[in-house]
């Protein structure tokens, strides 16, 4: 995905559910970044495990990766 629209477009059904939410169970700061290890609810079936990766730029996150 790339853009808040398709970011949006992309969870909207699953927020307007309730079915997502996530867990930080870790995190980890260096520089730019913002590393979360989370456990992610309402993705799959069973919670998921993942790293995410923040890159925050003049106080506004502009990359997000994730990891699993």
């Amino acid at each position: 995905m790339s853009g808040r629209e398709e970011l949006r477009a992309g969870y909207a059904e699953q927020f307007a559910q309730g079915r997502c939410r996530a867990e930080i169970t870790a995190r980890l700061i260096q520089g730019d970044w913002v590393i979360d290890h989370e456990t992610a609810y309402g993705v799959a079936d069973e919670p998921v495990r993942v790293l995410v990766a923040y890159r925050v730029r003049d106080g506004l996150i502009d990359t997000v990766r994730f990891f699993r």
